[in-house]
């Protein structure tokens, strides 16, 4: 397993208007973000590109259709390529696998705008099939869910889906193998504050993120980029570990306690 030591930010929602939440970010406040990488010399790649001297990967999880309106256009502007995860069951549906409270309704991309973004150079990877939390599920289901999602994205747009990341960054330790097995190769997971290395499955790459919110400024991005601020390291995981909540609400909503979302 090789640690990889690219830069790597991650986003979700590139959006306008009112959300409960921190991750939606405006396009204004997106394309700071941008120009500033690009300034610096900064180069976004796909895993599938020829590494250039001063790499970053600029990550998207959950496919959203915000992405390609709205971010695609800004990194366009500075040559820039991203790679998006798709949940691929919810391909062109509204995120009813998140706890919305009727607000924070949000359109996945579609088949077409999914070809779209792979047929302008972004790279199409996996977030698994049903967007369920892997604590959650038997062995068995994971496999299940690791294989759809790859068949379904290979599928749609005719190039091998080759990178991962686990719906709500939960891995338990027995899904390392499966991926691999699955056919994965390139594994992008939230940097953590402690060392977790899973040194045993050596044909895995293991890409650290840091977590992008609105209230991120350019300033914000560069600490995580140079990885220069244990105090920025501490705020990202304390907001990340947040979203296992939408594992347990989810549960609740199931048994009816909840209103659907």
């Amino acid at each position: 397993m090789k640690i990889q030591s690219i830069p790597t930010l991650t986003y979700h929602k590139i959006d306008f208007g009112f959300e409960l939440g921190l991750n939606k970010i405006h396009p204004s406040k997106f394309n700071k973000h941008i120009q500033l990488l690009s300034k610096k010399g900064y180069k976004a790649i796909t895993t599938k590109c020829e590494y250039s001297s001063k790499k970053v990967f600029i990550t998207f999880d959950d496919g959203y259709q915000n992405v390609l309106l709205n971010a695609l256009p800004i990194m366009q502007k500075v040559k820039f390529k991203g790679i998006i995860f798709v949940s691929s069951n919810f391909i062109g549906k509204i995120n009813n696998w998140d706890i919305n409270f009727g607000l924070n309704k949000n359109r996945h991309l579609s088949k077409v705008e999914i070809q779209e973004l792979s047929n302008n150079g972004w790279e199409i990877a996996s977030h698994g099939h049903n967007h369920y939390a892997y604590s959650k599920l038997k062995l068995s289901e994971i496999r299940e869910d690791l294989i759809k999602s790859k068949n379904i994205l290979e599928d749609l747009t005719g190039k091998e889906v080759i990178s991962f990341t686990s719906p709500f960054n939960i891995m338990p330790k027995e899904v390392w193998e499966l991926l691999s097995e699955v056919g994965y190769k390139n594994i992008f997971i939230q940097k953590s504050l402690f060392s977790e290395n899973n040194k045993e499955f050596r044909d895995l790459n293991i890409i650290e993120r840091r977590s992008v919110y609105c209230i991120d400024s350019s300033k914000n991005i560069q600490k995580k980029i140079l990885n220069s601020s244990k105090f920025e390291l501490i705020k990202e995981n304390t907001i990340h570990s947040c979203s296992k909540l939408t594992v347990y609400f989810k549960k609740i909503e199931e048994a009816n306690l909840l209103p659907q979302s």
